[in-house]
């Protein structure tokens, strides 16, 4: 996971994440169409700094693939670039995923600190860097191109 804070609005700021999960073991069933089939569900949400939990979201990522994508994903894994928007402060950001077919359960826990971006007339806020291989690995939720301007 990799997270990146982008200046918002006066009083919170955008919080892009990067969520990979190895595709090496997901369990792809075949179906009837040619295509094989898998889901995914990414819950997460952040505490601040106090312990009291944020607003959480949960995305369901439903892997309909045909076979040459399944082996790009077998090899790759399988992208999600959430965001979420938090106030300034420190948190610890809680993601789990749940693969439906086996029921089998992960979690990450990150630690952040969302800076004040109005505290000094001039900030720099995360930056966010992609390489044009990036696109080998396929995005259930892409992040919109300039979503924080």
């Amino acid at each position: 996971m990799q997270v990146g804070t982008l200046e918002g609005d006066a009083k919170e700021s955008s919080v892009a994440l990067a969520i990979e999960v190895d595709g090496s073991t997901l369990q792809f069933a075949p179906q009837s169409n040619g295509l094989f089939a898998d889901k995914v569900e990414l819950s997460f949400y952040s505490l601040n700094q106090s312990g009291k939990a944020q607003v959480g979201t949960r995305a369901l990522m439903n892997l309909t693939l045909k076979p040459e994508t399944v082996q790009r994903v077998k090899a790759g894994g399988v992208r999600a670039n959430p965001r979420i928007t938090l106030a300034p402060g420190r948190y610890q950001i809680r993601i789990g995923a749940r693969e439906e077919s086996s029921a089998r359960l992960g979690s990450v826990f990150y630690d952040l600190i969302v800076p004040d971006f109005s505290q000094d007339p001039l900030m720099l806020s995360g930056t966010l860097l992609s390489a044009p291989s990036s696109d080998q690995t396929p995005t259930a939720h892409p992040d919109p191109p300039n979503a924080h301007l």
